[in-house]
């Protein structure tokens, strides 16, 4: 006589990591006008028999715990299936805040709050990806980490793509400017550069250089003959001496170029990364670089396209100011250059 060897069955999650107590007096509502008409009609049959009453009045209650028990289990999301809605239910649509400040919020709970005179229009909604036009204005981004959906934002002068973070952009006539507040995100301009910010991490686009060549000059017509006309008699010609004029040169005011840490404070790598070539070079700077200094060199380097001369200056930072503050973010964006850019973690 064999027995078969009886498997433990694996342990259940607790009832609280399966249910979502949070569900609000509108859905509990909504569960009970789909029950109440069979606890009417259980009511209707009462003098077919008590019986039949009592499995009628049964079968509803059974009923009612089914359906609040699949409520509790669906969770909050009213989000539709297919496309990324607005709180209300709506779709998204083109949008323009003319008035003053505007806020958009979705079924995700992610937000755009656009400024006075900014304007979107939405481009793609389907179950992966939201893509919108930041036609003009600015707009702050706050999306929801961990949903479905890679949102895309044209700012025309560049892309934004976006996960899970909190951004603003500002989009005018001279560039774009995206600052982040929380999360990762890639920016990408018409040229081909693109840029990985961190929190903290801003980035000025500006509209590229068109060279135009100057036209040769046509060849001058000859003057037209003189008309034949009678010479005039001569007269007396009396000599003038031109009085002396001194003309006193007055030196103009030149304003001197901005210092690559103003360019870098503001966001424009790219020019910041020119006035350091300009002057000493970045290995120039490291020597006499306070830590935050040390910081923005790296900065400028990893986002004007050079990540390899962000290097020496985050080494510096890390082995020379061990107490700074900015010791331990260096670390982190050391690693992430060395393991992204790299490829030599």
């Amino acid at each position: 006589m064999t027995t078969s060897a009886r498997h433990p069955r694996p342990p259940r999650p607790p009832l609280a990591q399966v249910l979502d107590p949070k569900v609000d007096e509108a859905r509990i509502r909504s569960v009970w006008r789909g029950v109440e008409p069979a606890l009417i009609e259980s009511e209707r049959g009462a003098g077919r028999g008590r019986r039949s009453a009592r499995g009628v009045a049964l079968g509803a209650s059974l009923a009612l715990i089914a359906l609040v028990a699949l409520a509790l289990t669906r969770g909050p999301s009213v989000e539709p299936v297919g496309f990324l809605a607005l709180a209300d239910g709506g779709a998204p649509a083109a949008f323009a805040a003319e008035a003053g400040d505007e806020v958009m919020t979705f079924a995700d709970q992610s937000r755009i709050e656009l400024s006075a005179g900014a304007e979107i229009v939405p481009t793609l909604n389907d179950v992966r990806e939201f893509a919108l036009t930041l036609t003009r204005g600015s707009i702050r981004v706050a999306v929801t980490p961990g949903g479905p959906r890679r949102w895309r934002l044209d700012c025309g002068l560049a892309t934004v793509e976006v996960v899970g973070t909190e951004f603003r952009i500002d989009r005018g006539d001279d560039g774009v400017r995206v600052r982040v507040e929380r999360g990762h995100v890639r920016v990408t301009a018409e040229d081909g550069r693109s840029w990985d910010l961190l929190a903290g991490d801003q980035v000025w686009v500006e509209p590229p250089v068109v060279a135009v060549e100057a036209a040769e000059p046509a060849a001058e017509a000859p003057p037209p003959p003189a008309p034949l006309v009678a010479e005039p008699p001569v007269a007396e010609v009396v000599a003038i001496a031109p009085r002396a004029v001194r003309v006193e040169a007055r030196p103009s005011a030149v304003a001197p170029p901005p210092r690559w840490t103003d360019l870098a404070e503001s966001g424009a790598y790219d020019r910041a990364y020119e006035a350091l070539r300009d002057a000493r070079g970045t290995g120039g700077e490291i020597a006499r670089a306070d830590p935050r200094e040390l910081m923005l060199l790296a900065d400028v380097a990893r986002l004007s396209g050079h990540p390899a001369e962000a290097v020496e200056p985050l080494e510096r930072l890390i082995s020379s100011h061990a107490s700074a503050p900015e010791t331990r973010l260096a670390a982190v964006v050391l690693g992430r250059i060395e393991q992204d850019a790299l490829h030599a973690p």
